[in-house]
């Protein structure tokens, strides 16, 4: 193919088909222009300038350079949306990594310019080399000294757009795990940061910037509803360690990160901003080509802060937004279970049947035993930093109860509780309180967050009367209803009755707190007159007498063999406070609960009896 050829085939003059190969047009039309190029490339037609190295003439060869950065999965997707573009023109790409080798980028440049290439796309400033050859350049990158901002992968409109993503849900505490050296996350991090201050935000820059290459569970100390992170791989991290915390994503902590992987790594399980990479080289080939062609630039204008989420699956309402939680303040032991005929009296041995030791403790049953009916869970306690300590706070998150209100005492062993059990299922314990005696008031204050979120906060005592007080001044600051179950205790403030919802102790327990008292109902109007809202005496076998400004009735026990009491009373709130939680009336919670107290006793153990949802309410249906 010759130039009288494509002269020809364009309807032009061969000086015209000359000028405009060899980048001689100034005085040519862009319609002429864009013609006869068409031909030119339609037909490969390579000028004879070309040969003899006539460095104005066009190659219709491009160069992509990475000077800073390696080939890596992120910039082979830009690469590929040049590629693509650019063939739609007829161009080839020549592609050169320098991996950050100064003295590879120097001889890459050198050969880019021999080759005679139309127009080069780096990563890098400008080189005074392309500039002296006359041949453009777009210098993307992340905002280097001497790149062109026009051209740069905008990070900072990509954390502002990631954050705006959280802040529309309500979050205002959201930590963003980056790289502190690297510099595009600082980039990403102003945009966070803008983000936060332009919608009335407060920040602290040193508390809430965290460095990725130290991530480790003691950020989840730090109070955050939300994570932002500049990579899949450290969102993957974050989601592990929240699992190991037990915290539930997003119902515990929501988290979003950038992707830049080919695909994505956590498709379904984690929210992510999918990088455009793709179409972003396609917008650099297209801009590159209407400048090396002459056309008509409308100018590039590629927004980065338009990206969207690909899902909304670890993203919600932050943590302490809307009550939807079950709280439990309570003891956790390792319950140690003597089964025998006899409990022991003073100088009398007495053989026990068989053993047993799980974890227990009224605060872990009704945790647990929240959790078995379908309920969002968290539990304020201590564990010693000892091997019961270890086991329970596995079992407390394998049985997905958020762990961020159980403390590890260094300084006290885990409680333990002793239970002896006659074959009638009649028990009586003896309690070491343990670590759960270092839960004070200050914990309380510690984890007001928690509070926030709750919609009931269950108190089966078993601390000390100060905590448990605080932890009723705490529901009542955040609208919480409260559960109380008054166990071992003789005495109660009467402050304590008028802050409680459902007072909830057995007949012992009301023997003990109201001797003066004689019959049941007698003892359930001293607690109402106290500031009660709602008593229940849960009689055992009998049932449940129960109590209010507006009403008294007694209801009877779901009839079954007792096997072992221990557990009925927590599996007995535990169920009243998920129902009620959920919006029931108070008659089928109480339905519910009396169920869950039923099945409970006619099992052996605590935990193992407490009762899941399904089987609950097929047990319902079936009685």
């Amino acid at each position: 193919m010759s130039i009288e050829d494509i002269a020809k085939l364009a309807g032009v003059s061969i000086s015209t088909v000359s000028k405009i190969v060899n980048g001689k047009d100034e005085g040519i039309s862009a319609k002429t222009r864009e013609h006869v190029l068409a031909i030119v490339k339609e037909y490969n037609y390579r000028p004879y300038s070309k040969v003899i190295n006539n460095t104005s003439s066009k190659s219709f060869l491009l160069g992509f350079l990475m000077a800073n950065r390696t080939m890596d999965d992120y910039t082979q997707e830009i690469l590929k949306g040049v590629i693509a573009r650019v063939q739609k023109d007829n161009y080839a790409v020549l592609v050169c990594d320098c991996d950050g080798d100064d003295e590879q980028r120097v001889k890459n440049t050198t050969m880019f310019c021999r080759s005679n290439v139309d127009g080069v796309i780096t990563d890098s400033a400008v080189d005074a080399t392309f500039l002296e050859s006359n041949i453009p350049v777009i210098s993307m990158g992340v905002g280097r000294k001497g790149n062109d901002a026009r051209f740069a992968i905008d990070y900072q409109e990509l954390g502002y757009s990631t954050a705006y993503t959280l802040v529309k849900q309500g979050h205002v505490r959201i930590g963003c795990v980056c790289d502190k050296e690297d510099e595009k996350s600082l980039y990403f991090w102003q945009g966070i940061m803008r983000c936060l201050i332009e919608n009335g935000i407060s920040v602290n820059e040193e508390q809430d910037l965290i460095d990725g290459q130290a991530v480790d569970a003691k950020i989840f100390e730090r109070m955050f509803t939300a994570f932002i992170c500049i990579d899949e791989r450290k969102a993957g991290e974050i989601k592990r360690l929240a699992l190991g915390r037990g915290l539930r994503i997003p119902e515990s902590i929501s988290l979003i990160s950038l992707c830049t992987a080919k695909r994505n790594p956590f498709a379904g399980e984690i929210s992510m901003m999918m990088l455009p990479l793709k179409r972003y080289g396609e917008e650099l080939g297209e801009y590159l080509i209407n400048i090396i062609e002459k056309r008509k630039e409308n100018g590039f204008s590629f927004s980065w802060g338009d990206i969207k989420p690909d899902s909304d699956a670890s993203i919600t309402t932050p943590y302490d937004s809307s009550n939807q939680n079950i709280l439990v303040v309570g003891s956790v032991n390792m319950d140690v279970f003597l089964n025998m005929e006899e409990i022991p009296q003073a100088g009398k041995t007495v053989m026990a049947n068989s053993m047993s030791t799980i974890p227990g403790g009224k605060g872990l049953n009704q945790a647990i035993g929240s959790a078995k009916l379908g309920a969002n869970v968290s539990l304020i306690t201590r564990v010693g930093a000892d091997y019961e300590g270890a086991g329970i706070y596995a079992l407390l998150r394998e049985s997905k109860v958020d762990l961020r209100g159980v403390m590890r005492d260094e300084s006290q062993n885990t409680g333990r509780a002793y239970i002896y059990v006659r074959p009638g299922g009649d028990s009586s314990i003896v309690v070491y309180a343990g670590a759960n005696k270092n839960l004070q008031p200050e914990d309380i204050e510690r984890n007001e967050r928690i509070f926030k979120k709750a919609g009931y906060c269950l108190l089966p005592m078993e601390l000390s009367l100060e905590t448990v007080g605080a932890a009723l001044k705490m529901a009542k600051k955040h609208n919480v209803k409260t559960i109380l179950k008054p166990s071992a205790m003789r005495n109660l403030p009467d402050e304590f009755f008028q802050m409680v919802d459902y007072f909830v102790p057995n007949e012992a327990e009301a023997e003990l707190l109201c001797p003066q008292a004689g019959s049941v109902e007698e003892k359930a109007q001293v607690f109402l007159n106290k500031g009660a809202e709602t008593v229940i005496i849960t009689l055992g076998a009998k049932g449940c007498y129960v109590a209010s400004a507006k009403n008294s009735e007694f209801y009877r026990a779901i009839p079954v063999r007792v096997t072992d009491t221990t557990g009925g009373a927590d599996a007995f709130i535990s169920a009243l406070a998920v129902y009620l939680n959920e919006q029931c009336s108070f008659e089928k919670s109480l339905g519910y609960a009396l169920k869950a107290a039923g099945f409970c006793v006619s099992r052996h153990g605590t935990l193992p009896a407490m009762v899941d949802r399904t089987t609950l309410e097929s047990h319902i249906v079936n009685m």
